[in-house]
């Protein structure tokens, strides 16, 4: 796409992305792979689409995945998890990353092998997860 194409086609080009932001970024559902196509209704007029509250919206939506993921039974979750992630790190410090305040661009990737695999636990989260596991689910 470059700055020569006809507007209306810049505009299509646009709406295409703004449909992909909303389908697998901020209300993606728990297939990954369908973006409902109500939301090209909502960006059809770009002037009203920017007066949305799409951050609301954004909230509403994981409150309302993460209701659905508290029933028995249910194994995945959906909604915009980055947000949740901020959340906690916000709530729970303890359960923040530690930032790698060495890090410079000529040992970028040179300590790959030392870091944690993505499958260890985080120390500092040991306290949370001892509670969190002897929860008992509602029936």
């Amino acid at each position: 796409m470059t700055d020569a194409e006809p507007e209306e086609r810049i505009r299509h080009a646009a709406r295409a992305y703004l449909l992909y932001i909303l389908g697998y970024t901020l209300f993606i559902d728990k297939t990954g792979t369908r973006v409902p196509v109500i939301y090209l209704r909502l960006l059809m007029n770009f002037d009203e689409a920017r007066t949305y509250a799409w951050g609301a919206v954004t909230l509403a939506y994981l409150y309302r995945q993460l209701g659905f993921a508290t029933q028995i039974g249910i194994r995945q979750i959906a909604g915009y998890l980055t947000l949740l992630e901020a959340w906690i790190y916000e709530h729970f410090p303890r359960c923040r990353p530690n930032p790698n305040r060495t890090y410079t661009k000529s040992t970028a990737g040179a300590s790959l092998g030392a870091t944690k695999s993505l499958g260890t636990k985080c120390p500092t989260c040991s306290h949370y997860e001892r509670h969190l596991t002897i929860l008992v689910p509602m029936r």
